[in-house]
Protein backbone atom coordinates (compact mmCIF):
# COMPACT_ATOMS: atom_id res chain seq x y z
CA UNK A 1 0.00 0.00 0.00
CA UNK A 2 1.15 3.53 -0.75
CA UNK A 3 1.29 5.02 2.75
CA UNK A 4 1.98 8.52 1.39
CA UNK A 5 -1.38 8.48 -0.36
CA UNK A 6 -3.29 6.84 2.50
CA UNK A 7 -2.07 9.43 5.00
CA UNK A 8 -2.40 12.46 2.71
CA UNK A 9 -5.44 14.67 3.37
CA UNK A 10 -5.59 15.59 -0.32
CA UNK A 11 -6.73 12.01 -1.00
CA UNK A 12 -10.21 10.92 0.09
CA UNK A 13 -11.00 7.26 0.81
CA UNK A 14 -13.91 5.62 -1.01
CA UNK A 15 -15.68 2.30 -1.36
CA UNK A 16 -18.21 2.24 -4.19
CA UNK A 17 -20.11 -0.10 -6.47
CA UNK A 18 -19.30 0.33 -10.14
CA UNK A 19 -22.69 1.08 -11.80
CA UNK A 20 -21.39 -0.01 -15.21
CA UNK A 21 -20.11 -3.36 -13.91
CA UNK A 22 -22.78 -4.40 -11.38
CA UNK A 23 -21.41 -6.40 -8.49
CA UNK A 24 -17.95 -4.86 -8.57
CA UNK A 25 -17.11 -3.17 -5.27
CA UNK A 26 -14.07 -0.96 -5.65
CA UNK A 27 -12.06 0.43 -2.74
CA UNK A 28 -9.37 3.07 -2.81
CA UNK A 29 -8.62 6.79 -2.71
CA UNK A 30 -9.41 9.75 -4.97
CA UNK A 31 -7.23 12.86 -5.29
CA UNK A 32 -9.34 15.96 -4.61
CA UNK A 33 -6.94 18.74 -5.61
CA UNK A 34 -4.00 19.42 -7.91
CA UNK A 35 -3.74 19.81 -11.66
CA UNK A 36 -2.46 16.71 -13.48
CA UNK A 37 -3.53 14.50 -10.57
CA UNK A 38 -7.00 16.08 -10.15
CA UNK A 39 -9.62 13.32 -9.74
CA UNK A 40 -6.99 10.58 -10.03
CA UNK A 41 -7.88 7.19 -8.49
CA UNK A 42 -5.63 4.97 -6.42
CA UNK A 43 -7.51 1.64 -6.36
CA UNK A 44 -6.42 -0.75 -3.63
CA UNK A 45 -9.05 -3.53 -3.80
CA UNK A 46 -11.66 -4.85 -6.22
CA UNK A 47 -14.26 -7.12 -4.65
CA UNK A 48 -12.19 -7.39 -1.49
CA UNK A 49 -9.04 -8.59 -3.24
CA UNK A 50 -5.91 -6.43 -3.27
CA UNK A 51 -4.93 -5.10 -6.71
CA UNK A 52 -3.21 -1.71 -6.50
CA UNK A 53 -3.42 0.53 -9.54
CA UNK A 54 -3.46 4.23 -10.36
CA UNK A 55 -6.05 5.66 -12.74
CA UNK A 56 -5.13 8.98 -14.37
CA UNK A 57 -8.21 11.15 -14.92
CA UNK A 58 -9.16 14.51 -16.45
CA UNK A 59 -6.65 17.11 -15.23
CA UNK A 60 -7.48 20.60 -14.10
CA UNK A 61 -6.75 23.30 -16.68
CA UNK A 62 -4.37 26.16 -15.92
CA UNK A 63 -3.89 29.72 -17.13
CA UNK A 64 -0.44 30.55 -18.54
CA UNK A 65 -0.08 33.51 -16.19
CA UNK A 66 -0.48 34.87 -12.68
CA UNK A 67 -0.58 38.40 -11.33
CA UNK A 68 2.18 40.42 -9.70
CA UNK A 69 1.54 42.49 -6.57
CA UNK A 70 0.90 45.57 -8.70
CA UNK A 71 -1.69 43.76 -10.82
CA UNK A 72 0.46 43.08 -13.90
CA UNK A 73 0.24 39.76 -15.68
CA UNK A 74 3.27 37.49 -15.45
CA UNK A 75 3.25 34.87 -18.23
CA UNK A 76 5.00 31.53 -18.02
CA UNK A 77 4.97 29.33 -21.12
CA UNK A 78 6.18 25.71 -21.32
CA UNK A 79 8.33 24.48 -24.19
CA UNK A 80 6.31 23.43 -27.26
CA UNK A 81 6.47 23.32 -31.06
CA UNK A 82 2.90 24.26 -32.08
CA UNK A 83 -0.47 25.33 -30.64
CA UNK A 84 -3.84 23.68 -31.28
CA UNK A 85 -6.78 25.87 -30.21
CA UNK A 86 -10.19 24.27 -29.46
CA UNK A 87 -13.55 25.43 -28.11
CA UNK A 88 -14.17 24.88 -24.39
CA UNK A 89 -17.49 23.02 -24.22
CA UNK A 90 -19.81 23.59 -21.26
CA UNK A 91 -21.18 20.33 -19.90
CA UNK A 92 -20.26 17.42 -17.64
CA UNK A 93 -16.77 16.00 -17.96
CA UNK A 94 -16.73 12.21 -18.21
CA UNK A 95 -13.54 10.18 -17.93
CA UNK A 96 -13.70 6.73 -19.54
CA UNK A 97 -11.16 4.40 -17.94
CA UNK A 98 -10.10 0.80 -17.48
CA UNK A 99 -9.25 -0.98 -14.25
CA UNK A 100 -8.41 -4.60 -13.42
CA UNK A 101 -9.37 -7.03 -10.68
CA UNK A 102 -6.92 -9.28 -8.86
CA UNK A 103 -7.24 -11.94 -11.57
CA UNK A 104 -6.29 -9.44 -14.29
CA UNK A 105 -9.77 -9.11 -15.80
CA UNK A 106 -10.27 -5.62 -17.22
CA UNK A 107 -13.38 -3.49 -16.82
CA UNK A 108 -14.42 -0.23 -18.52
CA UNK A 109 -16.16 2.39 -16.41
CA UNK A 110 -16.84 6.11 -16.27
CA UNK A 111 -16.37 8.86 -13.70
CA UNK A 112 -16.96 12.55 -13.21
CA UNK A 113 -14.18 14.76 -11.88
CA UNK A 114 -14.35 14.31 -8.10
CA UNK A 115 -16.07 10.92 -7.93
CA UNK A 116 -14.75 7.37 -8.39
CA UNK A 117 -17.74 6.49 -10.60
CA UNK A 118 -20.50 8.39 -12.35
CA UNK A 119 -23.46 9.35 -10.15
CA UNK A 120 -27.08 8.34 -10.77
CA UNK A 121 -28.09 11.75 -12.18
CA UNK A 122 -25.84 11.31 -15.21
CA UNK A 123 -26.02 7.57 -15.95
CA UNK A 124 -29.13 7.68 -18.17
CA UNK A 125 -27.69 10.56 -20.18
CA UNK A 126 -24.34 8.81 -20.59
CA UNK A 127 -26.00 5.54 -21.61
CA UNK A 128 -27.83 7.53 -24.29
CA UNK A 129 -24.45 8.76 -25.54
CA UNK A 130 -23.04 5.23 -25.49
CA UNK A 131 -26.03 4.17 -27.59
CA UNK A 132 -25.09 6.75 -30.24
CA UNK A 133 -21.40 5.90 -30.48
CA UNK A 134 -19.25 2.79 -30.23
CA UNK A 135 -16.75 4.16 -27.71
CA UNK A 136 -13.83 1.80 -27.13
CA UNK A 137 -11.26 2.74 -24.49
CA UNK A 138 -7.78 1.78 -25.77
CA UNK A 139 -5.26 0.01 -23.56
CA UNK A 140 -2.81 2.35 -21.87
CA UNK A 141 -4.95 5.46 -22.29
CA UNK A 142 -8.05 6.84 -20.60
CA UNK A 143 -10.41 9.16 -22.49
CA UNK A 144 -11.83 12.53 -21.46
CA UNK A 145 -15.24 13.51 -22.86
CA UNK A 146 -17.57 16.45 -22.46
CA UNK A 147 -21.26 15.46 -22.24
CA UNK A 148 -23.14 18.58 -23.32
CA UNK A 149 -26.44 19.76 -24.79
CA UNK A 150 -29.77 21.07 -23.57
CA UNK A 151 -30.64 17.74 -21.95
CA UNK A 152 -27.70 18.36 -19.63
CA UNK A 153 -28.12 22.13 -19.05
CA UNK A 154 -25.29 24.29 -17.76
CA UNK A 155 -24.71 27.98 -18.47
CA UNK A 156 -24.05 27.93 -22.22
CA UNK A 157 -27.29 27.64 -24.20
CA UNK A 158 -27.09 24.87 -26.83
CA UNK A 159 -29.51 23.80 -29.58
CA UNK A 160 -28.10 20.25 -29.61
CA UNK A 161 -30.08 17.81 -27.40
CA UNK A 162 -27.14 15.71 -26.20
CA UNK A 163 -23.66 14.85 -27.38
CA UNK A 164 -20.48 13.21 -26.11
CA UNK A 165 -17.40 14.86 -27.57
CA UNK A 166 -13.91 13.44 -27.11
CA UNK A 167 -11.57 16.11 -25.74
CA UNK A 168 -8.28 14.23 -25.30
CA UNK A 169 -6.65 11.07 -24.02
CA UNK A 170 -4.74 10.67 -20.75
CA UNK A 171 -1.69 8.41 -20.61
CA UNK A 172 0.18 7.39 -17.43
CA UNK A 173 1.91 10.26 -15.63
CA UNK A 174 -0.77 12.58 -16.96
CA UNK A 175 0.49 12.83 -20.55
CA UNK A 176 -2.20 14.45 -22.72
CA UNK A 177 -2.95 13.33 -26.30
CA UNK A 178 -5.23 15.55 -28.48
CA UNK A 179 -8.47 14.00 -29.73
CA UNK A 180 -7.56 14.05 -33.41
CA UNK A 181 -4.64 11.70 -32.69
CA UNK A 182 -6.91 9.02 -31.16
CA UNK A 183 -8.77 6.37 -33.20
CA UNK A 184 -12.21 6.36 -31.54
CA UNK A 185 -15.64 6.28 -33.23
CA UNK A 186 -17.25 9.42 -31.76
CA UNK A 187 -17.29 13.20 -32.27
CA UNK A 188 -14.01 14.93 -31.46
CA UNK A 189 -13.49 18.50 -30.37
CA UNK A 190 -12.56 20.61 -33.36
CA UNK A 191 -9.43 22.71 -33.39
CA UNK A 192 -7.15 24.79 -35.53
CA UNK A 193 -3.46 25.53 -35.40
CA UNK A 194 -2.70 28.97 -34.00
CA UNK A 195 0.40 30.89 -34.95
CA UNK A 196 2.10 34.07 -33.84
CA UNK A 197 5.48 35.42 -32.80
CA UNK A 198 4.32 37.10 -29.58
CA UNK A 199 2.50 34.51 -27.45
CA UNK A 200 1.32 37.04 -24.88
CA UNK A 201 -0.19 39.22 -27.59
CA UNK A 202 -1.73 36.21 -29.34
CA UNK A 203 -3.31 35.03 -26.09
CA UNK A 204 -4.79 38.43 -25.27
CA UNK A 205 -6.09 38.80 -28.82
CA UNK A 206 -7.95 35.48 -28.42
CA UNK A 207 -9.50 36.80 -25.18
CA UNK A 208 -10.65 40.00 -26.87
CA UNK A 209 -12.20 38.25 -29.87
CA UNK A 210 -14.27 36.00 -27.60
CA UNK A 211 -15.32 39.01 -25.53
CA UNK A 212 -16.83 40.70 -28.59
CA UNK A 213 -19.23 37.78 -29.16
CA UNK A 214 -20.08 37.18 -25.49
CA UNK A 215 -23.29 37.91 -23.62
CA UNK A 216 -23.14 37.26 -19.87
CA UNK A 217 -26.06 37.43 -17.41
CA UNK A 218 -26.54 36.08 -13.90
CA UNK A 219 -28.21 32.95 -15.32
CA UNK A 220 -26.56 32.11 -18.63
CA UNK A 221 -23.82 32.79 -21.16
CA UNK A 222 -24.29 33.15 -24.92
CA UNK A 223 -21.07 32.66 -26.83
CA UNK A 224 -17.94 30.66 -26.05
CA UNK A 225 -17.11 30.14 -22.39
CA UNK A 226 -13.52 29.91 -23.50
CA UNK A 227 -10.90 28.11 -25.56
CA UNK A 228 -8.35 25.43 -24.69
CA UNK A 229 -4.86 25.72 -26.11
CA UNK A 230 -2.94 22.47 -26.58
CA UNK A 231 0.77 23.32 -26.51
CA UNK A 232 2.18 20.34 -28.43
CA UNK A 233 5.69 18.90 -28.33
CA UNK A 234 7.41 16.87 -31.06
CA UNK A 235 5.90 13.62 -29.70
CA UNK A 236 2.34 14.92 -29.96
CA UNK A 237 1.87 15.25 -26.21
CA UNK A 238 0.30 18.45 -24.93
CA UNK A 239 0.20 20.88 -22.05
CA UNK A 240 -3.27 22.42 -21.86
CA UNK A 241 -3.92 26.08 -21.11
CA UNK A 242 -7.33 27.72 -20.89
CA UNK A 243 -8.30 31.02 -22.47
CA UNK A 244 -11.39 32.84 -21.22
CA UNK A 245 -13.03 36.11 -22.24
CA UNK A 246 -11.94 39.05 -20.12
CA UNK A 247 -15.29 39.47 -18.36
CA UNK A 248 -15.27 35.80 -17.33
CA UNK A 249 -11.57 35.46 -16.58
CA UNK A 250 -10.78 38.64 -14.68
CA UNK A 251 -13.10 37.80 -11.79
CA UNK A 252 -11.19 34.55 -11.33
CA UNK A 253 -7.72 35.98 -11.21
CA UNK A 254 -7.28 39.70 -10.62
CA UNK A 255 -6.62 40.19 -6.89
CA UNK A 256 -7.16 43.95 -7.23
CA UNK A 257 -10.89 43.58 -7.90
CA UNK A 258 -13.12 44.82 -5.09
CA UNK A 259 -16.23 42.96 -6.15
CA UNK A 260 -17.26 39.48 -5.11
CA UNK A 261 -17.83 36.47 -7.36
CA UNK A 262 -20.43 36.99 -10.13
CA UNK A 263 -23.63 34.99 -9.85
CA UNK A 264 -23.03 33.15 -13.14
CA UNK A 265 -19.72 31.80 -11.79
CA UNK A 266 -21.42 30.69 -8.57
CA UNK A 267 -24.25 29.08 -10.55
CA UNK A 268 -21.80 27.22 -12.78
CA UNK A 269 -19.99 25.86 -9.72
CA UNK A 270 -23.27 24.76 -8.12
CA UNK A 271 -24.29 22.94 -11.31
CA UNK A 272 -20.92 21.21 -11.49
CA UNK A 273 -21.19 20.18 -7.82
CA UNK A 274 -23.99 17.75 -8.72
CA UNK A 275 -21.32 15.62 -10.38
CA UNK A 276 -20.11 14.92 -6.85
CA UNK A 277 -23.30 14.77 -4.76
CA UNK A 278 -27.08 15.08 -5.09
CA UNK A 279 -27.25 17.42 -2.08
CA UNK A 280 -24.41 19.98 -2.22
CA UNK A 281 -24.14 22.46 0.63
CA UNK A 282 -22.56 25.91 0.83
CA UNK A 283 -19.33 24.52 2.28
CA UNK A 284 -18.82 22.27 -0.75
CA UNK A 285 -19.53 25.15 -3.13
CA UNK A 286 -16.97 27.30 -1.30
CA UNK A 287 -14.45 24.44 -1.49
CA UNK A 288 -14.92 24.19 -5.25
CA UNK A 289 -14.79 27.95 -5.72
CA UNK A 290 -11.49 28.01 -3.81
CA UNK A 291 -9.89 26.23 -6.78
CA UNK A 292 -10.41 29.41 -8.82
CA UNK A 293 -10.99 32.35 -6.46
CA UNK A 294 -9.24 34.12 -3.61
CA UNK A 295 -10.54 33.32 -0.11
CA UNK A 296 -11.55 36.94 0.54
CA UNK A 297 -13.73 36.90 -2.60
CA UNK A 298 -15.50 33.75 -1.41
CA UNK A 299 -16.16 35.22 2.03
CA UNK A 300 -17.41 38.45 0.47
CA UNK A 301 -19.81 36.40 -1.67
CA UNK A 302 -20.92 33.92 1.01
CA UNK A 303 -24.48 35.22 1.28
CA UNK A 304 -24.98 35.13 -2.49
CA UNK A 305 -23.44 31.66 -2.68
CA UNK A 306 -26.08 30.42 -0.25
CA UNK A 307 -28.82 32.27 -2.13
CA UNK A 308 -27.82 30.96 -5.57
CA UNK A 309 -27.43 27.42 -4.20
CA UNK A 310 -30.89 27.53 -2.60
CA UNK A 311 -32.48 28.77 -5.82
CA UNK A 312 -30.91 26.04 -7.94
CA UNK A 313 -31.86 23.34 -5.42
CA UNK A 314 -35.50 24.52 -5.55
CA UNK A 315 -35.51 24.46 -9.37
CA UNK A 316 -33.87 21.04 -9.39
CA UNK A 317 -36.43 19.63 -6.94
CA UNK A 318 -39.27 21.11 -9.01
CA UNK A 319 -37.87 19.60 -12.22
CA UNK A 320 -37.57 16.16 -10.62
CA UNK A 321 -41.15 16.36 -9.34
CA UNK A 322 -42.52 17.38 -12.75
CA UNK A 323 -40.71 14.54 -14.52
CA UNK A 324 -41.93 11.98 -11.98
CA UNK A 325 -45.55 13.13 -12.38
CA UNK A 326 -45.26 13.22 -16.17
CA UNK A 327 -44.09 9.61 -16.26
CA UNK A 328 -46.51 8.46 -13.58
CA UNK A 329 -49.53 9.69 -15.57
CA UNK A 330 -48.22 8.41 -18.91
CA UNK A 331 -48.43 11.77 -20.67
CA UNK A 332 -46.89 12.41 -24.09
CA UNK A 333 -46.14 16.09 -24.64
CA UNK A 334 -45.81 15.58 -28.40
CA UNK A 335 -48.89 13.42 -29.04
CA UNK A 336 -51.27 15.26 -26.71
CA UNK A 337 -49.78 18.53 -25.55
CA UNK A 338 -53.19 19.98 -24.62
CA UNK A 339 -54.17 17.26 -22.12
CA UNK A 340 -50.71 17.17 -20.61
CA UNK A 341 -50.34 20.92 -20.08
CA UNK A 342 -53.94 21.31 -18.87
CA UNK A 343 -53.27 18.80 -16.06
CA UNK A 344 -50.08 20.54 -14.97
CA UNK A 345 -51.74 23.96 -15.31
CA UNK A 346 -54.56 22.94 -12.99
CA UNK A 347 -52.06 21.75 -10.38
CA UNK A 348 -49.35 24.40 -10.62
CA UNK A 349 -51.08 27.39 -12.20
CA UNK A 350 -50.56 29.09 -15.52
CA UNK A 351 -47.45 31.02 -14.48
CA UNK A 352 -45.46 27.80 -14.23
CA UNK A 353 -46.57 26.62 -17.67
CA UNK A 354 -43.54 27.78 -19.64
CA UNK A 355 -41.08 26.28 -17.15
CA UNK A 356 -42.96 22.99 -17.10
CA UNK A 357 -43.14 22.82 -20.89
CA UNK A 358 -39.41 23.45 -21.21
CA UNK A 359 -38.68 20.69 -18.68
CA UNK A 360 -40.83 18.19 -20.54
CA UNK A 361 -39.58 18.86 -24.06
CA UNK A 362 -35.99 18.60 -22.78
CA UNK A 363 -36.69 14.93 -22.04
Amino acid sequence: MDEEIINNKKWRAFEAQDPFNPGNIVTGYIHMTGHLSYGMLYITHVNGEECEQKIWATPKLSYPFGYSEDGEREYKWPDFTKILSTTKLDGTNVCAFKYSDAKGKKYVSYKTRRTPFMGDDFIDLWNECLGMWNIVVPDGMNLSFEMWGYKNPHLIKYDTPLEATLLFGIKPMGLIVPADMIDVDCPKVGGELTEGDDLNELYESDEEEMEEDLEVTDEYIIGDEGHVWYLLDDDGHAVMMKVKPKSVRDVHWNPLRNSGIPNHCIASTVINSFEETDVPDADLICELLAEEFEEWMIEKSRHRIEKVLAGILVKRKFKKQIIEEYREHGFDIYKDKRTCMRWFGQKYGGKAGADIYNILVSL
